[in-house]
């Protein structure tokens, strides 16, 4: 069964690559001649509604036509990621392609048993270089996870093993962590974790470090501090949003404490609207100011339509970089995303202007989503099954009835969540009722349980 499901998978990514790509048609107007990149990103799913594949273009703007950078596939067993590839061609200047290969394998009891990382770089002469770790796990007879066993390999020649060993008490929370060169002791109040201690074993030198943390009364993180050197602080909304962060640090040999991060939030109703970072830093003896600002923008069912988003950068000489971004989100009609098309307005102060016209063909089973409150897709379903709301989402509750009228499941959504996946594997085969409550109105539709 594994196999032919990982074999599905696959054909399902390639199937849908082709039906799902928007026609994109790109007029660039670059005065200053910058080669500034226009890319695109295509998302894969299977029948679970669960994402598959992802794959990232570039315009070429020599060859006129898109170049894909890198990709990305998944394959699940029982909702777990088990099996991840991933492409990138030209990382750097002088390499071909880079591949990796992550793998994981779980117990009956879903826990994580063993897991593998591969890498491998192709140059341009050539050259093949690889690395790969291989992870182990146990756990004790509570189901918490006591011991980490780890084996390094370069170019398949074993370059190292190491091992990580938890004392654990009996909620599963790690009170001491060790391996070969570091030990960490955790203290809790309240079932939070309130001070880290750690000793980083050098060769001549032991480093000590101490966390503290503190909560609210919600049990959100409100502040931390490290070695009394570094300290953040952080501010929520009754919703229990983050909504504004700040973070401090005192330089060496100075007892005034000088911004390092600070970030707001402004949310419109369930949504994300706004997000502003500032950031100073000093890097390589160079100080740094940052500044970002995105901004989303929303369509008439409540998903990101598009987002807009800027960055300015100052030096120390007083030297700018600044850019700007649009990026514009295309969707199938159950709702998952297919693509995000950018789009660079201005890059370091060029004059760089792009348009970018998009023309999405929907699939001939899409065209009764306006007139249908309530679309469920797919429909027959063995299992998973997707609710598509006309309308944005607010307190919503969504029942399966029996074809004698008797209430099998009931869900309640409160986070604005649209679309809805539900996981109807355990229902019986036949016609049952689908009533959704958004607010103060009600739909109804029927779904075939196979």
């Amino acid at each position: 069964m594994k196999i032919a499901f990982l074999a599905f998978a696959c054909l399902t990514i390639n199937a849908m690559a082709q039906s799902d790509r928007p026609i994109v048609e790109t007029t660039i107007n670059n005065s200053d001649g910058i080669d500034i990149p226009i890319t695109q990103q295509l998302f894969q799913y299977d029948l679970n509604g669960q994402q598959v594949g992802v794959s990232q273009y570039i315009w070429d703007t020599k060859q006129q036509k898109w170049a894909l950078t890198w990709m990305q596939e998944k394959e699940f067993d029982q909702g777990n990621a088990v099996v991840v590839k991933g492409w990138v061609w030209k990382r750097y200047p002088d390499s071909l392609q880079y591949y990796s290969l992550s793998t994981q394998t779980f117990n009956t009891q879903q826990q994580l048993i063993y897991s593998t990382w591969f890498s491998q770089d192709t140059y341009d002469n050539g050259e093949v270089h690889s690395g790969e770790s291989r992870n182990t796990y146990t756990y004790n007879s509570n189901g918490c996870k006591v011991k980490v066993e780890t084996e390094r390999l370069d170019d398949n020649k074993i370059n190292g093993k190491s091992q990580a060993t938890y004392k654990v008490n009996a909620n599963c929370q790690i009170l001491e962590s060790f391996d070969s060169q570091q030990l960490n002791l955790y203290e809790y109040e309240n079932g939070l974790l309130s001070r880290q201690v750690s000793y980083i074993i050098r060769t001549d030198t032991t480093l000590y470090f101490e966390k503290i943390f503190h909560y609210n009364e919600k049990g959100q993180l409100t502040f931390s501090e490290e070695n009394g050197r570094f300290r953040t602080y952080i501010d929520y909304d009754s919703e229990g949003r983050t909504i504004h962060y700040r973070a401090e640090y005192l330089p060496d040999n100075d007892t005034t404490w000088t911004p390092a991060a600070e970030s707001f939030s402004v949310f419109n109703g369930n949504q994300l609207e706004k997000l502003e970072n500032y950031s100073n830093w000093n890097a390589s003896g160079k100080f740094w100011q940052y500044v970002s600002r995105s901004i989303n923008y929303f369509d008439n069912l409540g998903r990101i339509d598009s987002l807009e988003y800027t960055q300015h950068q100052v030096t120390q000489d007083g030297s700018t970089l600044l850019s700007k971004d649009r990026h514009q989100y295309v969707r199938r009609c159950d709702g998952l995303e297919t693509a995000k098309i950018t789009n660079r307005f201005s890059a370091y102060d060029a004059p760089t202007k792009f348009t970018t016209q998009i023309t999405y063909a929907r699939p001939a089973d899409c065209e009764h989503v306006s007139a249908n409150p309530l679309v469920i897709f797919p429909n027959p379903t063995q299992g998973w099954t997707t609710i598509l709301l006309s309308e944005p989402a607010q307190n919503v509750i969504v029942r399966i009835f029996a074809a004698n009228g008797q209430l099998e499941r009931s869900y309640t959504f409160s986070n604005g969540i649209n679309p809805i996946m539900l996981d109807l594997s355990g229902l019986s085969s036949g016609i049952h009722t689908v009533q959704v409550l958004n607010g103060t109105s009600t739909a109804s539709s029927h779904i075939i349980k196979e």
